[in-house]
């Protein structure tokens, strides 16, 4: 998505040295594999190990904000984070509306509860399909599923991003959607701003 799919990590003395596309720079297993179609089949401990070593062992520089991407739920990789790095502002739980994903952050919810982790708020992805000829919006996945969740357990309700097709192509194209579509850049727009006044910034 950031058309670095291509890149290897390289090291200096004892520092990886991150990947930087579109002045964000990224660390991913993926970056130290030969075969980017080969999987990654390791267990726990190791990918624990890994998990810590692309955070300390990276040289970030100066960031105006670290973000770590995880897997649903409450496994080995959001434990490790909280472990890991013990000043964290907190954690944005992604959902789409229909029930069954709900039923997953939950999880992730009860696991910031449980290891002291703050919530920043809730996203709901996939918030109806935005037609690229009329603009109507189908609610293929059901409609307004986080942002009930949300109130419900007291959680900021951060924004909806819609299935609009210029995300999708701009991914494929390795170009952030903020960059090239203008809707798209005013959703995200409207998230970052709840966050940064969540965080003070």
């Amino acid at each position: 998505m950031f058309g670095a799919e291509f890149e290897q990590l390289k090291s200096e003395g004892n520092k990886i040295i991150p990947i930087e596309a579109n002045k964000v720079k990224i660390v991913s297993m993926e970056f130290l594999l030969d075969d980017k179609s080969k999987a990654i089949i390791w267990r726990g401990p190791m990918k624990i190990k890994a998990l810590k070593q692309l955070i300390a062992d990276v040289e970030w520089g100066e960031l105006d904000f670290l973000i770590v991407d995880l897997p649903p739920g409450s496994s080995d990789e959001p434990l490790s984070i909280v472990q890991t790095i013990k000043d964290l502002d907190g954690m944005v739980v992604v959902t789409t509306p229909q029930q069954v994903s709900l039923l997953d952050i939950t999880k992730s919810i009860n696991f910031a509860e449980v290891t002291n982790t703050p919530i920043l708020g809730i996203i709901e992805n996939m918030s109806g399909f935005v037609c690229p000829h009329c603009g109507e919006i189908t609610n293929i996945f059901k409609k307004d599923g986080g942002k009930k969740i949300a109130d419900e357990l007291l959680i900021d309700f951060l924004g909806a991003v819609p299935l609009i097709p210029a995300i999708c192509v701009a991914g494929d194209a390795g170009k952030p959607a903020v960059l090239v579509d203008e809707e798209s850049e005013n959703i995200f727009n409207k998230i970052i701003e709840k966050l940064e006044n969540k965080l003070n910034i």
